[in-house]
């Protein structure tokens, strides 16, 4: 009799645990059998993607890695299979376990001391087996640092930089036939993507800040045809280091994930376990790196690349239970007012003011509440340098940059935050006329430059009066530490902040005006900020940076304990350098990703801008400027929705993250609430106003499945004692069926800008309405409102007084 068992693999495996290892072969490609070793008799086959087990068969995968979790197993068999699980110490076997097609397995059900595990495969007879589908987990407690280590996303900035032959991964063509690294859309081992390298090539995580925790480290690896040069060192093959970095960013040591060495190796899983205080204390942080030494040859495949992050002993993550949890909020505890940190934007280039989309935006974005605009590049991209001589004397005409200042200043009332950049041609060390935006590479006079910054800032005192350049905000340069955007070294933009400190100094010196002056605006808490600091410390102007400037992406998963360890890290840092220590942190650009994303067009990003809004709280950040204003104008793509940054569309349409800081704006004025959750994804922000009214927004974002709008039971429980119960609570909803302009959207069948210009009934359906909360009581002294709102979606609930109705 045939057993016969049907499943569905496109369900989210992201429940039980972070996986630290996964198998899944692909039976319509030949490298099955370096996944799952044939070991018993019979003429094995595949037959419509699947195995055919005669009598006698076994397959065996290699062993694994025994850590504390759960061995999650879903098999498609019928006929006569039987599968069971082998434990292993020191390469003896110790015993095993029979297992259904379907299980989860305890690590703690294993015999005593096992460290490794492997699953069999067998058909023992008297008839044929089949084998239609097979994935293999390893699910631990954890938090998972690489974000995206199936490689499915595009090769970018968030979670995979492409280095290669000592020049940036910007610098190289991607996929290009000089760029060694591709991306293989064949299912990897892992039921992924492959990520190949061929030749000379890195690609390198992002650096993880580390503090002595237990690590779990683990990668898919193959090799093809690796050979060195003659004259290469013995060692230069491939492998995945991890590369360990001091406070200061400085390389201190690394481990070997794999044997260097040469020729062919077969699909392996190579793991390390770090445990805590292992490494030594100057660890600061730490990367992967996937890499193909100089002097060697052929390729190494990469199909599954993971560093998860475990507790060391004092365990305070939050539980995790997406189905229901109670949110606590303690109306009768009122804490100080909020700081409004929600009122910043990005709007990026300058020269966007002109774009009649931006217009609407910004418009928009005032009349919500947002006073802080972030803008940048105006000596390239607003062309200010009309003349330059051999003697560093200049000509500037401001007629682009009052056009496109006048309407966000003088008209919207914004209050600026000026990225002080870039190069104006006419004085860059590489001089590009092509680049209507920015020219990235060094000045080749720091002191012309900075004459020219200072030329600038005095003509906006003129133009816009002392009392406004004063509340204004001055940053140098935009991501300075990615090569993306500055083409010198950490010592040459030293030497250039110093110049622009000289200007704006000497600005606050000769108009008696106290400016606002800033650091670089960096790509995360980097290490060049010791350099600055110490450079503005010897020359007795490190008193005179106001605040600190950096952006935090993270790509969705993984992103929140990457944005508070990076908080933690930039206050390490600055604690070094008093009085760097008690100035304010401003994050001048955030979101949760760099690179396009469909989930930014959708409620998950609302979900995740409240949320970071109360990590940003409790991080004590003083301004969060989301990034970006729209979508990039200058990567027209045709299409409303692209999966772009923006608060609204490169066609003007706002999205549900704009309703998140329209959201978050009603908080101003008011008094936080202490709030407690009972279990993750569920979190809440809440304040009250002067009048007493008392806000909650609630945020049901879901970092291990922020795809997901299945339905979830949430109660708000709130300390009433004191307050009138004559209430009449409503609720305003961002989901997918409620103040939603990308549900709207595909409703109306994903059109074209061509095919649908009128972008009115995508701006309508993003509207905020509010309505009645329909299921609340009174237990004591307790308020209780019974909530069911979607995963990934933010929920503003409004308990006004009778008398302030």
């Amino acid at each position: 009799m045939k057993f016969l068992l049907l499943f569905c693999f496109l369900c989210s495996l992201a429940a039980g645990g972070v996986d630290f290892l996964r198998l899944k072969p692909d039976f319509s490609r030949s490298d099955w059998r370096e996944l799952l070793i044939p070991s018993g008799a019979g003429e094995l086959s595949v037959r419509g993607n699947a195995l055919e087990l005669p009598p006698g068969s076994l397959l065996v995968t290699q062993r694994f890695p025994l850590v504390k979790g759960e061995i999650k197993i879903k098999a498609g068999v019928s006929g006569a299979v039987k599968l069971k699980l082998a434990f292993y110490r020191a390469g003896s076997r110790l015993g095993e376990l029979p297992v259904a097609a379907v299980a989860s397995v305890p690590a703690s059900r294993a015999p005593a001391n096992s460290e490794e595990f492997r699953l069999e495969v067998a058909a023992p007879g008297p008839g044929n087996g089949r084998l239609s589908a097979l994935e293999l987990r390893l699910a631990v407690d954890g938090a998972p640092l690489t974000g995206d280590p199936f490689f499915r996303n595009a090769l970018g900035r968030d979670h995979w930089l492409i280095r290669g032959n000592g020049r940036d991964w910007d610098n190289l063509s991607y996929g290009g036939p000089d760029s060694g690294v591709r991306i293989e859309s064949a299912a990897g081992p892992a039921g992924g993507n492959i990520l190949a390298v061929t030749d000379t090539g890195t690609v390198n995580s992002a650096t993880f800040p580390y503090a002595g925790e237990r690590l779990l480290i683990g990668a898919w690896l193959k090799q093809e045809n690796l050979r060195r040069d003659a004259n290469a060192p013995a060692w230069a093959y491939a492998t995945v280091q991890v590369v360990l970095f001091d406070r200061t960013g400085r390389e201190i040591g690394h481990c070997d994930l794999t044997p260097l060495a040469p020729g062919d190796t077969p699909w392996k899983f190579y793991w390390l376990e770090v445990e805590p205080g292992s490494w030594s204390r100057q660890v600061d942080s730490f990367g992967l790196y996937i890499r193909v030494f100089d002097g060697a040859h052929g390729t190494l495949k990469t199909g599954m690349a993971v560093a998860i992050r475990q507790e060391d002993g004092s365990k305070t993550r939050r539980s995790y239970n997406a189905a229901q949890g109670t949110v606590r909020i303690d109306a009768a505890r009122p804490g100080k007012l909020f700081t409004p940190l929600w009122q910043a934007a990005d709007m990026s280039y300058a020269v966007d003011t002109y774009h009649p989309s931006m217009r609407y935006a910004l418009a928009e974005l005032r009349r919500a509440g947002v006073r802080q605009l972030r803008l940048r590049e105006f000596m390239q991209g607003l062309r200010i340098v009309k003349n330059l001589a051999p003697d560093g004397s200049f000509e500037l005409d401001f007629t682009n940059a009052d056009r496109a200042l006048d309407y966000v200043v003088r008209e919207l009332g914004f209050d600026l935050t000026v990225t002080v950049e870039s190069s104006p041609n006419q004085l860059s060390v590489k001089p590009d006329p092509g680049d209507p935006y920015a020219n990235s590479h060094p000045p080749r006079d720091n002191r012309v430059w900075g004459n020219i910054v200072k030329a600038a800032v005095n003509h906006w005192i003129d133009r816009y009066g002392r009392d406004a350049v004063a509340r204004w905000s001055f940053e140098c340069w935009n991501e300075p530490n990615s090569s993306a955007f500055f083409k010198g070294t950490d010592a040459q933009f030293t030497d250039l902040f110093q110049a622009y400190l000289e200007a704006l100094t000497e600005v606050e010196a000769e108009r008696n005006i106290q400016l606002n002056i800033g650091t670089m605006s960096a790509f995360e808490a980097t290490s060049w900020f010791f350099n600055l600091f110490e450079r503005a410390r010897s020359t007795g102007k490190l008193d005179r940076i106001d605040f600190i400037s950096f952006h935090l992406y993270a790509g969705f998963i993984g992103s929140l304990e990457s944005f508070t360890r990076n908080i933690a890290r930039m206050r390490r840092i600055a604690a070094e350098f008093p009085p760097m220590d008690k100035r304010p942190l401003y994050l001048t650009e955030y979101n949760a990703n760099t690179m396009n994303d469909a989930k930014l067009d959708t409620g998950a990003n609302a979900a995740f801008a409240v949320k970071v809004a109360r990590l940003f709280l409790d991080g004590g950040i003083e301004r969060a400027y989301f990034f970006c204003v729209c979508d990039h104008l200058y990567l027209y793509s045709g299409r409303h929705f692209e999966g772009g940054l923006g608060l609204f569309t490169a066609s003007g349409i706002p999205k549900p993250a704009f309703n998140a800081v329209a959201l978050l704006n009603r908080l101003t004025g008011n008094r936080r609430l202490p709030v407690s959750s009972s279990n993750d994804p569920f979190d809440a922000v809440a304040g009250v106003d002067e009048n007493g009214a008392v806000r909650v927004l609630l945020t049901t974002f879901d970092e291990l499945q922020p795809e997901a709008t299945a339905a979830a039971r949430v109660r708000l429980e709130l300390d009433w004692t004191g307050r009138s119960r004559n209430i009449a609570p409503q609720l305003i909803r961002v989901d997918s069926a409620h103040a939603n302009s990308h549900a709207a959207y595909q409703k109306a069948g994903s059109p074209t800008i061509a095919a649908h210009p009128d972008v009115t009934p995508f701006r309508r359906a993003n509207e905020m309405k509010p309505e009645p909360v329909k299921k609340f009581r009174f237990a004591g002294n307790k308020l209780l409102i019974d909530l069911e709102p979607e995963l990934n979606s933010v929920t503003c609930v409004e308990i006004a007084p009778p008398e302030s109705r």
